[in-house]
């Protein structure tokens, strides 16, 4: 497994626990239900980056993503 997938299931795990009430510690730091919209934004980033990695690239046409 690459790292990127690994990060991506680390904050995939960090959003379905907060989403459950659970007590989530990430990088050291205590989340909240106030933070899950960072949470979201990291693991975009991940993705982004695995994305990259592969060489997947997006068409995009105007305002139209494929």
């Amino acid at each position: 497994m690459s790292k990127e997938q690994e990060m991506i299931d680390r904050y995939l795990q960090a959003e379905m626990d907060l989403l459950e009430g659970k007590d989530v510690s990430f990088n050291g730091r205590r989340m909240t239900m106030e933070n899950l919209s960072e949470i979201r934004q990291g693991r975009h980033e991940w993705e982004r980056r695995l994305q990259a990695k592969k060489g997947v690239k997006r068409h995009s046409y105007g305002k139209i993503n494929w």
